[in-house]
């Protein structure tokens, strides 16, 4: 998705692009032979989500080295998630990113210890005492590893369950439980660092689960004629007129749900998003 919304500073998307391409490899504090294979992970990749965690800290007015840390470690959650997805043993992918698939580079083994370090890497960026104090470090290190665990982990396994996604509403539950859940969790983060009331932590918890939403209904919209998502392709289940209604639907609850940002950085990653769900036909 090339278009970018006047109401995101000029040269928003590819300034955070550049700055995350940076911080990724610097905080991996991995040596060989793990690192290579960190690296390919990461190498590629419209880096959305650390796109919406800027959007975000700046909207609730997060320390800066504290939305950088929750970037990079949502983006490495992102990708240890990946790793696992393409494995044999889950969706036996063969390529990733329009490069081969990290454990053809590399061994199965290896891709499964580089998942496990970045993850762990995960916790260790959440409780470094130069983002926050050690209370708030603890929560945040709490909300993502409910993340991973009983949400993220669980949804996946839902994905293997025979009778688990035979329905379009079971579907839209494990989306939200795998592609949500890495969307959720920023907000929930930043909402931490930057000590939000209650009531916008709600609001925020309202954009991104349909801001997530939106991302995976346009995904499965572009991907409907992929035959190898069509046991969890919402638009090849229920009709892709129905599904990009509902993903038009999710971006106004959004937009609604993002009234508290005075920065128009929120309603700007919005109308990035539609005019991706506009570009795809």
């Amino acid at each position: 998705m090339s278009f970018e919304p006047d109401s995101l500073p000029r040269g928003f998307l590819a300034a955070v692009q550049s700055k995350y391409a940076d911080l990724l490899v610097r905080h991996l504090g991995l040596d060989a032979p793990l690192r290579a294979v960190a690296e390919h992970a990461l190498a590629g990749g419209k880096r959305l989500r650390p796109i919406l965690t800027e959007a975000m800290g700046a909207s609730l007015a997060a320390p800066p080295a504290a939305v950088a840390h929750i970037g990079v470690a949502v983006e490495y959650l992102h990708a240890a998630s990946l790793l696992l997805d393409d494995l044999p043993a889950m969706d036996n992918a063969r390529e990733r990113r329009g490069k081969p698939a990290t454990h053809l580079v590399f061994s199965e083994a290896e891709t499964i210890l580089a998942a496990l370090a970045l993850t762990t890497r995960t916790t260790m960026l959440l409780l470094d005492p130069a983002i926050a104090d050690a209370e708030t470090g603890r929560q945040m290190a709490r909300v993502a590893a409910e993340t991973v665990g009983p949400i993220m982990a669980c949804g996946q396994a839902m994905e293997f369950r025979r009778g688990m996604h035979e329905l379009p509403e079971q579907l839209v539950h494990i989306h939200a439980r795998k592609t949500g859940a890495l969307f959720d969790l920023p907000g929930k983060l930043l909402s931490l660092a930057a000590g939000s009331t209650a009531e916008i932590a709600r609001a925020v918890a309202t954009f991104t689960s349909n801001f997530g939403l939106a991302y995976q209904l346009i995904d499965d919209l572009r991907d409907r004629d992929d035959p190898r998502e069509a046991h969890v392709n919402l638009a090849r289940r229920a009709g892709a007129e129905a599904i990009r209604a509902a993903a038009h639907a999710a971006l106004d609850a959004a937009r609604d749900a993002a009234r508290f940002d005075t920065t128009g950085r929120l309603a700007g990653c919005i109308l990035w998003l539609r005019g991706g769900l506009d570009a795809v036909a």
